[in-house]
């Protein structure tokens, strides 16, 4: 009996999940010396029958040649795997238990490999160890994302508010992901927790009780707890999840819930502080991006009630993006809070893993006094480095304010 030639079954193509383009390819290849199908020869027939398989199973480059490439979906590679080893043994009947061939049971092994593969995509469609996350979002930054590298996957989960990811990267530590969007990396974390805190808390002459909305990493917490004048510290955040799992993966950040300033409260920031009004010094925000339920933490009526629960000559500091992504929508934010502060600006810091590299913040005072630029209180580099300062310094504070003209022009009045 003449050989058949070798089959070649071949699944290339694109992974279809959005973070990562892993190009994969997977090959099956038949070599047939001699077959006799099983059931319509003698028993004697069906032991000289000589079967060798090799699967291959690797990560190559588009340009691999070699066999042809079809890009397939997962019920045609099931299809195609199930067709060779009917065709090569034509045993349907094999299938039952007691007549289990070589053939049918190659068959079936592949249908489990193929299987798992296409149901571990689906699991976790983006966040494969080995493989990329990008930050992609259309309506924030369209056309554009920062990537990291997945070496494991610590947490996925979703909670009553948000989807929680928390990853380790190959560059930037744990980082912690929600609803997509990246929060703070291991690597450069401190900058945005730094100026968020210490650009208010120094340009209040005394910021006694300070209230923290959001911020559930503890990140914002750790850093206003070090500042001497600051008494007590007040935080709402509303998603206990975050904190919890903070706590358990981000121990260097969620460390700032030790402090025994700080006061914790699991709940909705709005209604606090209509509970609390004339409460508080300092006011921070730590909001993540305006869509979906933050977005009202950039309009008019957030600016209104945060300026009730301010104290006489109270300040605010809140997550602003970056004028580099959207300039016009920072300017309209800047003009709803000048319709209830007599003192408003704009401020920047260097995130690098946050869109563009920058990161902005809204800062108002109810004092028309107040001088954003020399900060009200100032510290030594001695003092800088004793209270576990990498970031902020007061030459920094200065800087912060002092724009490209291109942004000044398009944010000031």
């Amino acid at each position: 009996m003449n050989s058949p030639p070798p089959i070649q079954v071949g699944y290339d193509g694109w992974s279809d999940d959005y973070q990562q383009r892993a190009f994969f390819s997977i090959s099956f290849q038949i070599n047939v010396k001699s077959c006799t199908p099983h059931g319509k020869g003698s028993e004697k027939d069906g032991n000289k029958n000589r079967f060798r398989n090799v699967i291959k199973a690797r990560t190559r480059g588009r340009k691999n040649a070699g066999m042809k490439k079809t890009a397939l979906d997962s019920k045609t590679v099931l299809i195609n795997v199930v067709a060779v080893a009917c065709e090569v043994g034509n045993c349907v009947g094999c299938w039952l238990p007691n007549r289990t061939c070589n053939k049918c049971l190659f068959a079936f092994v592949c249908f489990l490999f193929v299987f798992a593969i296409q149901k571990r995509r689906r699991a976790s469609p983006a966040m494969n160890p080995s493989e990329w996350f990008s930050e992609i979002s259309n309506e924030l930054w369209p056309g554009q994302c920062f990537s990291v590298k997945v070496k494991q996957v610590l947490h996925e989960e979703r909670s009553k508010y948000q989807d929680i990811k928390i990853i380790q990267s190959e560059s930037h530590g744990v980082v912690l992901i929600l609803d997509g969007i990246i929060q703070c990396t291991e690597r450069d974390e401190f900058a945005y927790q730094e100026m968020i805190s210490f650009l208010p808390l120094c340009c209040h002459p005394n910021p006694q009780r300070v209230l923290i909305v959001g911020g559930g990493d503890g990140g914002v917490a750790r850093e206003v707890a070090k500042h001497p004048a600051v008494l007590e510290v007040h935080q709402v955040e509303i998603d206990e999840r975050v904190v919890e799992l903070s706590k358990q993966y981000l121990p260097f950040m969620a460390c700032g819930f030790e402090s025994p300033k700080l006061k914790l409260t699991i709940g909705d920031g709005f209604e606090y502080m209509k509970q609390h009004e004339g409460a508080f010094d300092v006011i921070i925000t730590d909001s993540s991006d305006p869509i979906g339920p933050a977005e009202s933490l950039f309009r008019e009526s957030y600016f209104e009630l945060v300026k009730r629960a301010l104290k006489p000559n109270g300040i605010i500091c809140s997550q602003g993006g970056s004028f580099w992504l959207d300039a016009g929508h920072v300017r309209e934010t800047l003009d709803y809070c000048r319709k209830h502060f007599p003192r408003v600006t704009y401020g920047l810091a260097a995130v690098p893993s946050y869109p563009t590299g920058q990161i902005g913040f809204f800062i108002a005072s109810l004092n028309p006094e107040t001088e954003f630029r020399e900060p009200a209180r100032q510290f030594e580099d001695a003092e800088i480095d004793q209270l576990g300062l990498r970031y902020y310094t007061t030459d920094v504070h200065r800087a912060a304010f002092t724009l490209p003209r291109f942004a000044a022009k398009a944010l000031n009045p």
